[in-house]
């Protein structure tokens, strides 16, 4: 029996360009950099579905630029960023949401100190710990 279908694989940016082109544009990266333009730290966020951001990534690299202030000014950078991207787009932000791992405790703090309140715990999900999902509800 002959086929008439056929797979055809592309990039998710040439997949309806236009209509999603939201979406590409809003997988951001916020760096912070010294006055050397050195990358200190890097939070990336991107469009979710149900009017959500994601937090996908998010730390400073240096141990010793911790509790200095600077993860907190990049996350409300970020958090800015966010509000004007879907501002821009007309959509409503509802929430922001990240996984952390269930033994990072100096994470789970910092993210309960910011708003961040722990929804569900995901058993297995990283190789060798639990995930935590953090939700941040927006007015």
């Amino acid at each position: 029996m002959e086929s008439i279908f056929t797979i055809k694989i592309v990039a998710a940016h040439e997949h309806m360009p236009e209509h999603y082109q939201p979406y590409y544009q809003g997988h951001r990266a916020l760096q912070l950099l010294d006055q050397s333009d050195n990358i200190r730290g890097e939070l990336v966020w991107r469009l979710a579905t149900g009017n959500s951001a994601e937090i996908t990534e998010f730390g400073l690299y240096n141990v010793s630029d911790r509790r200095k202030g600077w993860g907190s000014r990049l996350l409300q950078e970020a958090i800015s960023d966010i509000t004007l991207y879907f501002q821009q787009y007309n959509f409503h932000l509802r929430r922001i949401y990240l996984f952390c791992e269930e033994r990072n405790e100096i994470a789970r703090k910092f993210y309960e100190l910011h708003g961040f309140c722990l929804s569900a715990t995901l058993t297995d999900f990283y190789i060798d710990n639990d995930a935590l999902l953090y939700i941040k509800i927006l007015p």
